[in-house]
Parts: structure tokens; sequence; C-alpha cells
């Protein structure tokens, strides 16, 4: 482990791997979901549960916030939190919840497309 907790922040390991982003979702779950797809995928229990002290360890500079529909408002705060340390941050806004995208039926090239309207947080 790379010392980032990872009880907390599941697959940290795709804060320090080298990249330059990453996804961060709500619930292990989904971020073994999603990360099926390829995607490098992080998640906390919540948005409360992200720890801003995190970032000093992380060699990404870009994270895409990939919230639950009905959690959104808190994932921008989150993701104005995490801007003001220097980040590029976008919040990607889903109809479903991510993982319930896959499970449906929907493809990699329908969560490109949720991807690709994500907003930038300033």
């Amino acid at each position: 482990m790379v010392g980032l907790p990872s009880k907390v922040l599941f697959n940290a390991k795709y804060a320090v791997n080298g990249k330059d982003t990453a996804l961060l979702l709500e619930g292990a779950k989904k971020a073994m979901c999603v990360e099926q797809y390829d995607y490098p995928a992080m998640a906390v229990l919540s948005s409360h549960g992200f720890n801003l002290e995190w970032l000093k360890r992380f060699t990404i500079r870009k994270l895409v916030l990939v919230p639950d529909p009905d959690a959104l408002h808190l994932w921008r705060k989150l993701g104005q939190q995490i801007a003001n340390e220097g980040f590029t941050v976008y919040v990607a806004e889903f109809s479903v919840k991510p993982d319930d995208l896959f499970i449906d039926g929907g493809s990699k090239a329908d969560f490109d497309r949720y991807l690709g309207y994500a907003r930038r947080i300033h």
C-alpha cells in the first residue's frame, strides 16, 4: 500500500499510479464495477469520507467525481474543496447510479458519454 488508508480510500493505487487522472466514486462496489471497464476508479464511503490530507500524497492532478444522482450537490461541494487545493476536478452527472448503468445493460460508450459531459469545478 502507498500510505493511504485503504479502509477508507478504496483503490488508492490510482492516486499514485503515474497517470494524471482517476475517477472517484461512492462505494467500493461501484469502483469495482467501473474498474472492470478499464477505468482507474477509486472510492470513498461517502462525500464526507474523503480526507483532503490525502491530496498531499497524490501524484495525479485530475479527478473526475462520479456521484450517485441523489448526492450530486454534496459531491459538488467536495469537488470545490479539492479544486481549491490546486487539482483539476470534474463532476459527472449521471441519471442513474454509475454501476447500475452497466448492470442495466449500458455500455462503456454510454459511460464515456456521461464522462464527456462532466462539468469542471472552478
